[in-house]
């Protein structure tokens, strides 16, 4: 078995850390008065550490299955969980933080964690350690100052170098003086492991924006690509309205291909709460109004629906003028509660109470291979969707309950014992009644490529998975102004 270990991970068992970094981490690891916090993405380092160190403290796994991985640990006095490290918004006040990525998260490190998590749950004058393998840190650490972006996005810390070697070329002059780290890089000699260090400054001031540019990845798109969208629909003054102007608009047309386009920009809030701030934030700047749809309780954001942040951050897109609405999932609804209306309520008054002003909903799939197979959809719930169901007529294997649910309940009685007025969907849903037979234009990224739906003609030309080029977004802008339009976007693809 030992065999299958990576090489680092075998030194590392035959010759433990003696670096003076290490000495520090186990002296804290030691002291019950100090707070210890782990970001656990590589398991098998994490593990040999937690060893080295003594189990203690708060371990947050990116995954449920590190965290069932980790959960012996426990035993030991630790609290396991799993949560989306991006979020992590209740952690404070710890003297350190050890930090064990998995190689695929290195860019998430550098690029966001710094500014976000990490930053915010260490106490001025607290430290994060990074203990990364050198076989990963050679490649890794030699090349991230050799790539533009990296090395721009590195400069927002504070000291930068190797031990025993002068600073990396140019890069230390140009530091920010008032960076929110310390930043240090030592590597001890003949050590498995380079230690990556680095202190939050007493008189930090964390920023509401994170610190560094991103480099591209391939499985997201550029938040600077989103940016330059919005900016083409500003520029060709493509009329983006709140969801109330809109649905009043839309019914009232008498052929929509007769018309001038206008629309809705939605935004299916599913992972990180963060990204949505971000996104909303450009469009604000671009003077464009977002209908943002935050899900009811459920496994995609149990990593952070319960977080005052999650919150904090929800009522400042709404103060920027944006409408926040609920992202509903009838499948998981019905199948936790037995009453999708009943469900809904609680849920949307559960939003209200949060200070949160809640019209409008969208519908949220079900990818699992029993409902697949089936061609069931969420809007095979309501008596509205018969018309564009293509629902075979046999039960879901498995959820033969949900069957009794397909076509029972109305949107008239979802604007009546919910208070949702829009199901902002191509099956418009309009204060109990839907709007029909008209279907707007449609544009999304579901497809992980920005896309229109319908027939080949609509189609943009030259569309690449995870990109928005100048000649979409060109292309994008000109389509949008044509005729009635809804926009969806999922914030956790983009970077």
């Amino acid at each position: 078995m030992s065999a299958l270990l990576p090489n680092w991970l075998r030194r590392l068992a035959a010759r433990p850390p003696q670096g003076p970094l290490w000495q520090d981490a186990k002296a804290v690891a030691a002291d019950p008065e100090k707070r210890l916090l782990w970001l656990i993405g590589n398991p098998l380092l994490a593990r040999r550490i937690v060893t080295l160190t003594g189990a203690r403290g708060t371990f947050l796994a990116s995954s449920p299955a590190i965290a069932n991985a980790l959960q012996d640990l426990a035993a030991d006095g630790c609290t396991v969980a799993c949560a989306a490290f991006e979020t992590a918004p209740h952690l404070a006040d710890y003297d350190l933080c050890i930090v064990c990525p998995a190689p695929e998260q290195i860019p998430d490190l550098y690029e966001d964690w710094l500014s976000g998590p990490i930053a915010r749950a260490l106490k001025p004058g607290g430290a994060a350690l990074l203990p990364v393998p050198r076989d990963m840190a050679a490649e890794t650490l030699a090349q991230l100052p050799a790539r533009e972006d990296a090395a721009a996005a590195l400069r927002a810390f504070g000291d930068f170098h190797f031990a025993g070697t002068t600073p990396i070329d140019g890069t230390a002059n140009r530091f920010s003086a008032d960076a929110p780290f310390a930043f240090d890089i030592v590597e001890p000699t003949e050590a498995p492991l380079v230690w990556i260090r680095i202190v939050k400054r007493p008189e930090a001031t964390l920023q509401p924006k994170p610190v560094f540019l991103r480099s591209q990845q391939p499985d997201r798109f550029p938040m600077r690509e989103f940016k330059l969208l919005m900016g083409r629909l500003e520029n060709r003054k493509v009329r983006v309205l709140p969801t109330a102007n809109f649905a009043r608009r839309f019914a009232a047309l008498a052929n929509p291909r007769e018309s001038k386009g206008f629309g809705i920009l939605k935004f299916d809030i599913h992972r990180g709460i963060h990204r949505a701030e971000e996104m909303a934030r450009i469009l604000t700047g671009k003077s464009l109004p977002g209908l943002f749809l935050m899900m009811h309780r459920h496994d995609a954001n149990a990593a952070y629906y319960d977080h005052e942040e999650t919150w904090n951050v929800l009522r400042n897109i709404q103060s920027m003028g944006h409408e926040i609405g609920l992202h509903l999932d009838p499948f998981d609804l019905v199948r936790r509660h037995g009453d999708l209306l009943a469900a809904t309520a609680e849920a949307a008054d559960d939003l209200r109470r949060r200070g949160l002003a809640i019209e409008s909903a969208t519908l949220h799939g079900d990818t699992r291979n029993s409902i697949r197979a089936r061609k069931l959809r969420a809007l095979d719930f309501f008596e509205e969707g018969a018309h564009v169901s293509t629902w075979d007529g046999a039960p879901p294997e498995g959820d033969e309950t949900l069957t009794e649910h397909f076509g029972r309940y109305t949107l008239a009685e979802l604007k009546e014992k919910t208070g949702i007025r829009f199901l902002v969907e191509t099956t418009f849903g309009n204060d109990g009644t839907m709007i029909k037979p008209f279907v707007p234009l449609y544009l999304s990224d579901n497809t992980r490529s920005l896309r229109f739906s319908g027939p080949k003609r609509q189609r943009l030309r030259g569309v690449e998975p995870f990109r928005i080029t100048p000649a979409v977004a060109r292309n994008t802008a000109m389509r949008l102004r044509e005729q009635p339009f809804l926009a969806l976007f999922h914030p956790q693809w983009y970077w």
